[in-house]
């Protein structure tokens, strides 16, 4: 079946040569490769262009002012591909990619969507913390449990279709809307831990924060706040009454519930993974990026909903 690899970029010049290198080196290319430029100010269309000769069926889709989702959806619609795969600017794949993401759909007709792997691509060890922190979170499923994005996702034609294809009104979190739409649908999924893409992390806690504040945000305003956010805002809540309680009442069982649920917490994200980074800066660094989530993830809770809201 023929394929395509789907990619947006806007303003990306400096890290499209680690993407483009990295689709020259797959040992399995698509039929075509297809940069959607959302409108870039840089010379980030001139950087694609000079990779032309040497990646097969590549070409580049202008589609000036669209965000990530329109972009996606412009460039789909531009291909008669029956498989789509999809990544970002910015990430690095590995040589088997492409080939391990497309093979269940080559292979077995009953499955829709593939979801991949992601690590991150370390420069700087602050970047290693945040990357842990940024990946510890997997949704659950009946196929396997998998970070949701669109930085290494493949599905087929009929999924895009059937889902309405990527949610245009979300500047961000709209490939977890996606996945949750085909999900619902009942979409058979295959969950490839080997087919590796390696993104490189936020390299600020203000970047962090922004990040995860809009991702929030949009997943509020799609309403799936209940799914991707109830374990959060059940901390939250448990965590403010046991403080206020145990203050209020001079409580200390109040106040020792307070500390239990703190220490359930780091137990969770330890065995997440999160402090597995060496060295001695990881046991700061953690709590505060974690305060940081956190955080911008009930920031963009509330600031999601409040939009949802109005909009109705």
């Amino acid at each position: 079946m023929k394929t395509a690899l789907v990619i947006t970029v806007m303003n990306e010049e400096d890290t499209l040569p680690l993407l483009l290198d990295s689709i020259l080196d797959l040992n399995c290319h698509p039929d075509e490769t297809i940069i959607v430029d959302g409108g870039s100010s840089d010379s980030s269309v001139e950087v694609v262009r000079s990779y032309a000769d040497r990646i097969p069926g590549l070409r580049v889709l202008h589609a000036e002012g669209s965000n990530i989702s329109a972009g996606r959806n412009r460039g789909i619609e531009s291909t008669d591909a029956h498989i789509i795969a999809t990544t970002d600017a910015g990430c690095r794949l590995h040589p088997s990619w492409f080939s391990e993401m497309t093979q269940p759909l080559n292979h077995d007709a009953t499955v829709g969507m593939v979801c991949g792997n992601v690590k991150s691509l370390n420069l700087t060890s602050f970047q290693e913390c945040v990357g842990a922190c940024s990946l510890s979170f997997r949704l659950k499923t009946p196929y396997g449990s998998f970070f949701p994005t669109a930085r290494t996702l493949a599905f087929r034609r009929d999924v895009w279709t059937e889902t309405g294809g990527f949610p245009e009104k979300l500047d961000i979190g709209e490939d977890a809307v996606f996945i949750s739409k085909a999900l619902d649908l009942e979409t058979k999924t295959a969950v490839i831990e080997h087919a590796v893409v390696f993104w490189e992390p936020r390299d600020s806690y203000k970047a962090v924060f922004k990040q995860f504040l809009r991702y929030a945000e949009g997943i509020a305003i799609a309403g799936l706040s209940p799914i991707y956010h109830t374990r959060t805002l059940l901390y939250d809540v448990a965590g403010t009454l046991f403080l206020l309680g145990g203050i209020l009442y001079k409580n200390a069982i109040l106040l020792s519930c307070l500390g239990a649920l703190l220490g359930f917490y780091i137990y969770r994200k330890t065995r997440e993974g999160c402090f597995s980074i060496p060295g001695f800066k990881t046991y700061y660094r953690i709590p505060l990026l974690l305060i940081t989530i956190h955080s911008a993830t009930l920031a963009g809770i509330v600031a999601g909903n409040v939009k949802r809201l109005v909009s109705r």
